[in-house]
């Protein structure tokens, strides 16, 4: 049977109803963007498919170059991608990719900043990725951001606990459910 979505459309019960969800995290990111020098070259990570795809979209008004580094996508796009942030690349770029799509064997010493959108919980994902700028050829210190959410009267989200298990070196990918429970009871 029809019901009505928040707009008021017509929509079947049967088929998903998707709508996006707050982009403060990447509101918080291009602000502080706007107030650094923006860089020649810039990475970006994000952990879920649609926050790399609106996080791009987003930095196509800053950068005359804005790749994608993800599952899916053809060698050619690539190759594109890994060519943008490689040492020695001329011209100002951006690659967002998904620290998954991003693992091992990829240079982009070319860019000295590194954003995390979103992290995921194994530790293996966050060392490949912090190394694809920590690389032969990097010219410049390196400036690592996480952009962390907090709830919206100073609260800890599951984003403090990932850092914080990240930092600590802890792979929380390997977690049981009570070490879950006991991390988001400590509030």
């Amino acid at each position: 049977a029809p019901s009505q979505d928040p707009q008021g459309s017509s929509v079947r019960s049967s088929e998903p109803v998707t709508r996006e969800i707050g982009r403060e995290k990447l509101d918080a990111f291009l602000f502080w963007l706007s107030t650094i020098h923006t860089p020649d070259k810039l990475l970006v990570w994000c952990r879920f498919r649609k926050e790399l795809e609106r996080t791009s979209r987003a930095l196509e008004a800053i950068y005359p170059e804005v790749l994608n580094l993800k599952g899916g996508q053809t060698p050619n796009e690539r190759e594109a991608a890994k060519r943008a942030l490689a040492p020695g690349s001329m011209g100002r770029a951006c690659v967002v990719g998904n620290p998954k799509a991003g693992g091992a064997s990829l240079n982009f010493a070319a860019a000295s900043i590194a954003v995390y959108l979103s992290n995921g919980p194994a530790l293996i994902e966050r060392t490949q990725s912090l190394g694809r700028i920590e690389r032969p050829g990097a010219t410049q210190p390196m400036l690592i951001v996480d952009v962390i959410a907090t709830g919206p009267k100073g609260q800890k989200t599951i984003d403090h606990h990932i850092m914080k298990s990240l930092r600590a070196k802890a792979d929380m990918a390997t977690w049981s459910v009570n070490e879950w429970r006991r991390i988001l009871q400590e509030e």
